[in-house]
């Protein structure tokens, strides 16, 4: 059989837009997604305007409420204790995890704000309404105190919640408004938690997560009332990242994620003043404007995607690095260090933003990054 219309020989969607139109489709089915809204989507596009919002929105909507599979995070106490996730944790339960479903809510919420218009506002606002009450967030900060899960999600996940708190903060209608207010007794703890453990981190970590986590807490960490846990941040990441000097010829993990290297420069962009950042930073990469080191400027390829876990990182890494390239870039403004960063922060987007919707995987993680980079590239 002949490809048409897009099918492929065995008359089937590519993977990427057959994984994207049964989730929208699902979702319309659920009554989650006006039925004119779904469609066919081949990928996203590369730059952030109303239709890549729809797009977004789409998906988000599609696995929000997806209970499986799922990766549970957790550790259990006893056999009889319960695994379901719904039952645990009653808002953040779909989107495979608990740290992506949370992400998954934060972009639903972001793209209401910047694109109030788009024809999923009404179901983005019916899901919030149906999945926030004081009773279900009450369930999920249960969930913190049982025997060692204390500590779970920390701390990316409990970046997406404080990120959430200032998106429905920021629409000023009642309905936001009453979601902001049952989800602010939860990020109050989880800020308390944060500055409870911030001082028992003695040495930084490396790998990437605990910078990124941070610096995603700092526009939270900047909201009247919050000033502690600014200090404290800043004070860990001064101790932490001060005297980093990024080497020669840095080395790239075979899965990592996470572009640590960028990950602590924007943390330091974050907490530091203007003029010392600068030094900071020239310090940090001192042939950034030559374009070196390469490798961090180069998009990661597998060269077989074949493994779902294993592309997943390398899209992550890719996403974050290029949202973080164009964020690290507005600091340069003028020299020959923003050039690089732009054009590099292109070229990993242009490698990775086609595979979103690949797999189940790729379409429950990846766009929160990707729409990150797509708004940091506004402006």
């Amino acid at each position: 059989m002949s490809k048409e219309n897009g099918f492929d020989a065995m008359g089937r969607l590519p993977m990427g837009r057959r994984a994207l139109m049964t989730g929208a489709a699902c979702a319309a089915g659920a009554g989650l997604i006006p039925s004119a809204a779904v469609a066919a989507v081949s990928q996203l596009p590369a730059k952030l305007d109303a239709a890549a919002a729809s797009q977004f929105a789409r998906l988000a909507l599609s696995h929000v409420t997806r209970e499986y599979p799922m990766a549970t995070g957790m550790t259990r106490s006893s056999p009889t204790e319960s695994v379901e996730q719904k039952l645990i944790r009653p808002v953040f339960y779909g989107s495979f995890g608990w740290g992506s479903s949370v992400a998954t809510h934060w972009q639903l919420a972001r793209l209401r704000n910047l694109f109030p218009k788009i024809v999923e506002a009404p179901s983005i606002a019916a899901h919030f309404d149906s999945a926030f009450s004081e009773e279900k967030i009450a369930k999920e900060m249960d969930f913190f105190k049982t025997p060692m899960n204390e500590g779970a999600g920390r701390f990316g996940g409990w970046a997406w919640v404080m990120a959430l708190q200032i998106e429905l903060a920021r629409d000023k209608s009642a309905r936001a408004q009453r979601w902001a207010s049952l989800l602010a007794p939860m990020t109050a703890d989880l800020t308390a938690r944060t500055i409870d453990f911030l001082p028992k981190l003695r040495f930084p970590g490396r790998g990437g997560g605990t910078p990124l986590g941070l610096l995603q807490m700092v526009d939270y960490a900047r909201q009247p009332g919050q000033e502690k846990l600014l200090e404290m941040i800043a004070s860990n990441a001064r101790n932490w990242y001060g005297e980093d000097v990024v080497e020669d010829k840095p080395q790239i993990g075979g899965e990592d994620s996470i572009p640590a290297e960028f990950a602590t420069a924007e943390l330091m962009r974050r907490v530091l003043p203007a003029a010392e950042f600068d030094a900071w930073f020239r310090r940090y990469l001192p042939k950034l404007g030559t374009g070196e080191p390469a490798v961090l400027l180069t998009p990661v390829d597998s060269g077989d995607r074949g493994d779902e876990r294993l592309t997943l990182a390398i899209d992550s890494l890719n996403l974050t690095r290029g949202w973080l390239l164009r964020s690290l870039a507005k600091s340069c403004r003028g020299d020959a260090r923003a050039t690089v960063m732009r054009a590099a922060a292109d070229r990993h987007l242009a490698a990775s933003l086609p595979h979103i919707g690949e797999n189940y995987l790729s379409v429950r993680s990846l766009p929160a990054y990707a729409l990150l980079a797509l708004e940091a590239g506004r402006g």
